[in-house]
């Protein structure tokens, strides 16, 4: 690091570190207005560090204080003087708030003050999820629905509430992603749109197939490409292109899924704890998939006649088939051209 870029980066961290200072010189001094004053000066400046430790201290020490209730009036006169206040901060005063009509003129201003969606908007959505109020926050993305689904980041702050909280029925979660093909979607939210949609009473593994072909072809890829790689194997089962599921069925792309801690949606928002179920029934999907996908690929390699058929017979009825109905048929035509007839008996059993 050149001399004056060290010495830039020494008054920054002086910068910070002092009005952390102020604030607890004035905590100690029990003067609670000034500590308002000196957290002001920290709020509206650019973070020097992540994660923002400055601005978790300040905040416990208004706590101790008892300076709260002062603290949010302040970071909300900002907000209406359309002074962007850090993400932290601005998390912490939400979460104070617990009027629903006064949540959703913040999640209104943060509209047009063109804030980040993620935290800002995010911040609101999430709050009034936990408080209860689903239909005062589906209420106003009713209301907001062309602004918000005109731009990318505020369109996938609300899929991720439809999609993680069960916000809306599925037809208007349906509703919601229809044209998400002509916006630059992140991978991982169409992954939870999956989750949802395979999640349901009908069986849709037509449709997933098909949205797994779309995702795959058009979104730049994530650690959730794998959920879609094994549907599009189940793909080319109902195709009945054998030739290609084998390829598809040998790629490491199947497997390598992340952990459901990992995984992008879990760390878009950590407002919300919803997202880690979602990623866990991903999971759970994508291990299903693979098992199914990886006996199907043992059976077609099977010669005819080999006493392991009815070993692998045995798993595919421990590995859930009945969540694919359509693979059925098409698992019993391949058994029977591989088995013999004690097996074959066995079938009217799967």
């Amino acid at each position: 690091m050149a001399p004056s870029a060290l010495i830039r980066w020494r008054r920054l961290r002086a910068n910070e570190a002092s009005r952390v200072g102020a604030v607890l010189e004035r905590k100690a001094a029990g003067d609670v207005p000034g500590m308002i004053a000196a957290a002001v000066e920290l709020w509206v400046t650019p973070i020097e560090r992540r994660p923002d430790d400055a601005t978790q201290e300040v905040w416990a020490a208004l706590r101790e204080a008892g300076a709260l209730d002062a603290a949010v009036g302040a970071a909300l006169r900002l907000v209406e003087a359309g002074q962007r206040i850090r993400p932290r901060v601005f998390l912490d005063v939400v979460e104070a708030i617990a009027s629903p009509d006064r949540l959703v003129e913040l999640a209104g201003q943060m509209i047009e003050l063109g804030w980040p969606p993620e935290p800002y908007l995010m911040a609101t959505f999430g709050r009034l999820i936990r408080l209860g109020h689903d239909g005062a926050l589906w209420s106003f993305v009713q209301a907001h629905r062309a602004r918000l689904a005109a731009d990318v980041e505020s369109w996938t702050a609300v899929a991720y509430v439809l999609t993680t909280c069960d916000l809306g029925s599925p037809a208007l979660v349906d509703h919601w992603f229809v044209d998400w093909e002509t916006r630059k979607v992140p991978m991982w939210v169409l992954a939870a749109y999956l989750a949802r949609l395979a999640g349901g009473t009908v069986d849709r593994t037509r449709e997933l197939v098909a949205l797994a072909r779309t995702v795959y072809a058009r979104c730049d890829w994530d650690a959730t490409a794998s959920y879609f790689v094994s549907y599009l194997a189940i793909g080319d089962l109902l195709d009945g292109d054998l030739v290609a599921f084998q390829a598809r069925a040998r790629s490491a792309a199947i497997s390598g899924a992340p952990r459901p801690e990992d995984n992008p949606i879990v760390r878009y928002h950590d407002g919300l704890g919803a997202p880690l179920a979602v990623a866990t029934r991903l999971a759970e999907l994508l291990a299903r998939n693979d098992r199914i996908v990886g006996l199907f690929a043992e059976m077609i390699a099977l010669p005819p006649g080999d006493t392991r058929g009815a070993t692998l017979y045995r798993e595919m009825a421990r590995a859930r088939p009945g969540e694919l109905p359509l693979l059925r048929p098409i698992w019993r035509r391949l058994a029977r051209a591989r088995l013999g007839w004690l097996a074959r008996v066995r079938l009217d059993y799967f």
